[in-house]
């Protein structure tokens, strides 16, 4: 006899809001932040990270976010093409930007709330912004102390001076932290020779001298500040921590500084962590976005990667050297005569014939016109060779932002379909259960047959981590 398969069908709940006036304090951000922890919406189906409630109005995504408990914000999207569904909504909570892949086809809305983020300086200094989670960095030449962060409760500044590799173009050789935020200390990390490496630079907390010994730990006597000096993976703290001073692998010197305070939630809300190269730090800060607004090199964090370039930054006045009164530096120790000394950038018009050809030829083949930034590099380094490997690491960076981006994955499985989120993706090919589908992770287009399913898959650099199924009508 011949079996009828039989098919489950899903009943959803739709919701609608009562009229109200719209959710206070959006932040926009085109980033898709799926990975954030999950808040399940009323109305919604599936569970974990999966569960979505679907066929809403971004109004009503909004809407249903602010009425549920613990929901910080949003992940939406209208472009659902092989789902049974007109739009998608996600609820999110704790969401930090720089854990987030590019926007795509989504985007995420914080609602009443401010999420956290990183600012990284590496090299000469490429400094990449809270919103420019993916580049374009920002570059610094000139020496001198510029504000990194500038708000009415935190002030972080940078102090960018010249190195024996690149004796005319800024690294960043200095950090500093203060503000009625880290209750009126001062937290002070510079090189100051004439030693290279480790032994060349010193820690000051209120201006007296820390962490000198290696390996080490500090704790401040009221509990604000825990910090510790020894060997780390610079790549924990950030992808690109290991930029022209870290090496491909293994741990390396480096300061970690935490600072909790039990009125924050959680109590956890900055840190700092820095990478101590010959004569140069790699530097990255995470933190919250401030309430009342900042500026400085690393952006101001509302989630516009447009108004955080340089010429921006020049409009606003945000890119101009501190005034040395308001330095913070004051509370630790001045840096060698020839590390702040002023000469002029450098120009590809007056590069050293001899280091510009051998660059040409190095940097020939270079993709996304990288070879005159590679050329620009080599003539500010003396060394085509190194800035060859500088800009590999760049272009490494952009490929791996298009790795990132969000996918969707349809896999069939028991008369309905299973969502997956997996690990970081590299070059592969998914070929999905009951359907033609092929994915080509990384810069290469997208193929996939129309296929009716619910669901989301998310390419993260954690675990995988199966969510449970939904079945859907055939």
């Amino acid at each position: 006899p011949t079996t009828t398969p039989t098919t489950t069908m899903i009943t959803t709940t739709t919701y609608r809001s009562l009229p109200r006036s719209p959710p206070r304090d959006i932040m926009h951000c085109q980033l898709s932040c799926l990975g954030a922890p999950a808040v399940s919406l009323p109305g919604s189906t599936g569970f974990g990270k999966g569960a979505s409630l679907n066929d809403v109005s971004v109004e009503d995504c909004r809407n249903a976010c602010t009425d549920t408990e613990g929901c910080e914000g949003i992940v939406y999207t209208n472009a659902t093409h092989g789902t049974p569904f007109s739009s998608m909504c996600f609820g999110r909570r704790d969401i930090h930007t720089s854990m987030c892949q590019p926007g795509g086809r989504h985007f995420t809305e914080l609602i009443g709330t401010y999420p956290r983020g990183k600012c990284a300086l590496f090299g000469d200094p490429h400094i990449i912004s809270f919103d420019r989670v993916y580049g374009p960095p920002v570059t610094v030449l000139k020496a001198g102390e510029y504000h990194l962060v500038k708000s009415g409760p935190l002030s972080i500044q940078g102090r960018f001076g010249y190195t024996k590799r690149f004796p005319t173009a800024a690294s960043t050789v200095g950090i500093a932290i203060g503000g009625s935020m880290v209750k009126g200390h001062t937290l002070v990390v510079v090189f100051t020779g004439p030693m290279p490496g480790a032994e060349g630079f010193k820690v000051f907390w209120d201006g007296k001298p820390v962490l000198a010994e290696y390996p080490s730990t500090f704790a401040s006597a009221d509990g604000l500040l825990a910090a510790k000096y020894e060997a780390m993976d610079p790549e924990k703290y950030h992808r690109e921590g290991r930029h022209t001073i870290g090496g491909d692998k293994g741990l390396l010197p480096s300061y970690l500084f935490e600072f909790s305070e039990s009125s924050h939630k959680p109590p956890l809300f900055l840190t700092l962590y820095v990478l101590l190269g010959p004569d140069n730090v790699n530097a990255v800060i995470t933190t919250w976005k401030m309430v009342g607004g900042q500026d400085g090199y690393c952006g101001n964090f509302n989630c516009d990667q447009a108004d955080d370039s340089l010429e921006a930054l020049k409009v606003r006045g945000a890119s101009l050297p501190i005034p040395a009164g308001e330095s913070l530096f004051k509370h630790g120790a001045a840096a060698p005569a020839w590390v702040m000394r002023q000469v002029d950038p450098p120009s590809i018009d007056d590069c050293d014939p001899v280091v510009k050809a051998k660059a040409e030829k190095a940097c020939r083949g270079v993709p996304e016109g990288g070879a005159k930034a590679c050329i620009f590099d080599a003539c500010a380094a003396h060394s085509a060779k190194a800035a060859r490997a500088d800009v590999q690491e760049d272009m490494a960076t952009l490929a791996l932002a298009q790795q990132r981006r969000v996918l969707v994955k349809y896999q069939r499985h028991l008369g309905g379909f299973r969502i997956s989120q997996g690990p970081r993706l590299t070059r592969a090919v998914f070929i999905a259960l009951g359907a033609s589908l092929v994915i080509v992770v990384g810069v290469l287009p997208v193929v996939r047959r129309r296929l009716r399913c619910e669901a989301v898959a998310i390419t993260q650099e954690s675990g995988a981590e199966f969510i449970p199924l939904i079945p859907i009508a055939a």
